[in-house]
């Protein structure tokens, strides 16, 4: 789409008006009289406009738009209708980790990866996916990095060996 290739040209502003425009649309299509729990779609620009101001380091906005896309993946996949959680929400617990770590919040954003890891791993247990997963591989290494970042070597190793390991066997 066209918000996605003008952020990864770093025309930022552009993105954000387009984006911007496809959330308004969605709002539209999906209004909250007839869709309480809000829609996949709404939430997915809320993670992407998330993605560009952290690329943009404007946290604040980042996490406000990460805990958004968080709240109505949580309200479209109830604990109540999926009791193993849904990778949707893990996804928006990976972003919420990401803004945060990218702010250098590592406590925060340990958190966020950590209950990120733990839902993938009720998503796709590994009796269904002996191989592994790609999520779960994918949050793993994000904890390698956050734990390289802070500094804790050995903690990052073992992430980055483990993601290194189910990728391997992946691909």
């Amino acid at each position: 789409n066209h918000a996605f290739r003008h952020s990864m040209r770093d025309q930022y502003e552009q993105a954000v008006s387009l984006y911007g425009e496809a959330l308004e649309m969605y709002r539209r299509v999906y209004p909250a009289d007839r869709y309480p729990r809000g829609h996949e779609s709404i939430a997915g620009v809320l993670d992407d406009l998330s993605t560009i101001y952290r690329y943009r380091e404007e946290f604040s906005t980042a996490a406000n738009y990460a805990r958004q896309a968080l709240a109505m993946y949580e309200s479209l996949y109830p604990e109540t209708e999926y009791p193993h959680g849904h990778e949707m929400i893990a996804f928006g617990h990976g972003q919420l980790g990401d803004v945060h770590a990218s702010n250098e919040r590592f406590d925060e954003a340990e958190t966020h990866y950590r209950t990120a890891l733990m839902m993938y791993r009720a998503v796709f247990p590994a009796a269904d996916y002996p191989n592994g997963h790609q999520d779960i591989a994918s949050v793993t290494r994000e904890l390698g990095d956050l734990f390289s970042a802070k500094r804790d070597y050995g903690t990052a190793r073992e992430y980055y060996n483990e993601a290194l390991e189910t990728f391997g066997r992946l691909y």
